[in-house]
């Protein structure tokens, strides 16, 4: 026995060693651990659907189709327009499959299955006004889709924005959580950097290290989806949630100081028979090359230029009356026929144009900043009846 006993204190610096190597891999099994389990908070973050907005762009286009069917000149453009309406829909429920598959919580799923009952409410409307189209029925068509088609995409864009909202909180909660288990692990380090001087020291070092990679991945991912979030992915510029929060703010800002704001609505005419003719890839490069273009006009410190869905754009002008924001419109619907993008279908030019709605207002509380919007949406309509490639302006004042 003493034997034994005077072998194991010859032996006790070697076994205080591998006690503190067996402490500190047992701390490198436990941090790895927990790095994998912050790798996938952040793929979570990634891969849990925060921009659902695609969906509600695809049911704006498919009422705008709609519109353009009413508007159609022969009956080859109203084909044409219809078969664009067919093709958002199909979109509209690729869109709500994907979020359906992503979406977390019961609260989710729930708020998706309402978004799609009202995409599905207004199925049986939205077939009527194409029945009523190609049997003839011009007029009535249009007094649908007036009456209902506007309140409709109001509906489906408050749910759209209901479900962008329930993924952003729990996103927040995954990065809450991946803040508290970092705050563990560091916690964790402090205490087994005790058991040894020199391998502590290292280890500990070495699990910082790992920590603050960690917190720089969770802050990079979040700073990324707040760009996702307020960045339009094809062309680059805002995007409709950018534009919304943007005009609430000039709203306010202009009333305080009593001076005029102003929109430049517009969009690309005859885009569906430009994407028929030329294919969707060399759309896509249309709207950039419109974007790009159009940018260079809004630079402003007051100023949003922002891709407000599909082939619609439109700008808010802060301190601009009127008068200043059509001839910022003509001299941007003269860069963009000037820019010669071909556009060999198009029963307005051979080349691609705009047609542009400008409304304008010194804000006060009598109104709101979705009237100015309203006024610029109505102003855009009647520049295409108009015939397009044109520009309408009307003073809210």
């Amino acid at each position: 026995m003493n034997s034994f006993l005077n072998r194991i204190n010859k032996q006790k610096l070697p076994i205080s060693y591998l006690l503190i190597t067996l402490i500190f891999i047992f701390f490198g099994i436990f941090t790895t651990k927990g790095l994998y389990g912050l790798g996938n908070i952040t793929r979570e973050i990634y891969e849990h659907p925060l921009v659902v907005s695609n969906a509600s762009l695809e049911v704006t286009k498919m009422h705008r189709s709609l519109n353009d069917a009413a508007l159609a000149n022969s009956s080859a453009e109203m084909e044409f327009s219809l078969n664009a309406v067919t093709q958002s829909e199909q979109n509209v429920y690729q869109q709500l499959d994907i979020i359906r598959e992503n979406i977390l919580g019961e609260e989710g799923r729930t708020l998706e299955k309402q978004t799609r009952q009202l995409f599905d409410d207004w199925k049986p409307r939205r077939e009527n006004v194409v029945r009523l189209l190609k049997s003839g029925n011009k007029k009535e068509a249009i007094a649908v889709i007036k009456e209902n088609g506007a309140a409709y995409i109001d509906k489906h864009e408050l749910g759209m924005l209901a479900l962008t909202l329930y993924a952003r909180k729990k996103a927040d909660g995954f990065i809450a959580h991946a803040i508290i288990m970092q705050s563990e692990l560091e916690k964790i380090t402090l205490f087994l950097s005790i058991g040894g001087v020199f391998i502590s020291l290292i280890i500990a070092f070495t699990a910082v290290r790992l920590v603050a990679n960690a917190e720089k991945v969770i802050l990079e991912a979040s700073k990324q989806l707040n760009e996702m979030a307020l960045q339009d992915g094809l062309t680059k510029i805002a995007n409709r949630r950018n534009f919304d929060k943007k005009l609430q703010e000039e709203w306010r800002r202009m009333m305080r100081r009593k001076e005029p704001l102003s929109l430049i609505f517009f969009d690309v005419d005859h885009f569906k028979l430009y994407n028929d003719n030329y294919g969707h890839q060399a759309g896509d490069v249309c709207l950039q090359t419109i974007a790009n273009t159009a940018a260079q006009l809004f630079k402003r410190p007051g100023d949003l230029f922002a891709r407000y869905g599909g082939e619609e754009f439109i700008a808010i002008l802060t301190n601009t009356n009127l008068e200043g924001a059509t001839t910022l419109a003509e001299e941007l619907r003269r860069n963009v026929y000037e820019a010669e993008i071909d556009h060999d279908t198009s029963p307005v030019c051979k080349f691609v144009t705009i047609s542009c709605g400008v409304s304008s207002v010194i804000p006060d509380e009598s109104k709101s900043d979705q009237v100015l919007l309203k006024i610029a949406d109505e102003a855009l309509y009647e520049a295409k009846e108009q015939g397009r490639n044109k520009i309408v302006s009307r003073n809210i004042n």
